[in-house]
C-alpha cells in the first residue's frame, strides 16, 4: 500500500491536501521514484502543458514534481515569445511537435477548429465523407467593427509555413487501433 496521511480522502482532496501542505510531488517520494517515476517519465509532458485545464489538474493532483515540467514551460514560452517558424533547424519534429487529434464517431462531414495554434493562426480542420478527405484552411475573414481590437488575436500574415503529420487509423470497440 501507498504510505498516505491523507487515507480515506478522494485522490483529488488528498492531492490538494498534499500540494497545500508542501508536501512534495508522489513522483519526488522514495516509493512514487522507486516504483512510479520510471513509467510517467514516458509521457508526453510537452504536450500536456500545452492546456491550461491540464495545468491546474497537475498542480492540484501534486504527482509530477514541478522540476519535471520546468524545461517544457520554459521551452512553450520561448517558442510563444519568438512567434511561428522560429523553431531553429534541426530540432527534432517528432519530439516536439504539438500533437492535436480528434476521433471522428461516424463517417460523416465534420469539421472543427484549433484557434490557439500558433499565435493565432486559427486552423479549420474538415472531413468530407465524399472521398474520404481531411482538409485544413485558414480561418482569417474578417471581423465586424465592433471587434476590430480583437483582429490582433489573429495573425494575418499572407504566407504562413505550417508542418504537420497525419495519421489515421480506426479504433476497435474498446478503443484500441484496429492493424
Amino acid at each position: 500500500p501507498i504510505p498516505t496521511a491523507t487515507a480515506g480522502l478522494s485522490a483529488e482532496a488528498a492531492g490538494a491536501a498534499a500540494a497545500a501542505a508542501g508536501a512534495p510531488a508522489f513522483l519526488a517520494t522514495p516509493f512514487g521514484q522507486q516504483h512510479f517515476a520510471h513509467i510517467f517519465q514516458h509521457l508526453r509532458l510537452s504536450d500536456i502543458v500545452n492546456d491550461n485545464c491540464n495545468v491546474e489538474i497537475l498542480a492540484r493532483d501534486n504527482i509530477i514534481p514541478a522540476a519535471w515540467l520546468l524545461p517544457f514551460y520554459r521551452h512553450n514560452w520561448l517558442m510563444l515569445l519568438g512567434g511561428a517558424g522560429s523553431r531553429p533547424p534541426g530540432v527534432d519534429f517528432e519530439q516536439h511537435a504539438i500533437r492535436c487529434g480528434r476521433i471522428l464517431l461516424a463517417d460523416a462531414p465534420m469539421s472543427w477548429r484549433w484557434t490557439w495554434f500558433s499565435l493565432g493562426f486559427d486552423l479549420v480542420v474538415s472531413y468530407s465523407k465524399l472521398g474520404r478527405q481531411i482538409t485544413f484552411k485558414r480561418n482569417c475573414k474578417s471581423l465586424p467593427p465592433r471587434f476590430t481590437n480583437a483582429s490582433s488575436l489573429i495573425c494575418m500574415n499572407a504566407v504562413r509555413k505550417l508542418r504537420f503529420k497525419l495519421t489515421v487509423f480506426s479504433l476497435a470497440e474498446n478503443g484500441l487501433a484496429v492493424e
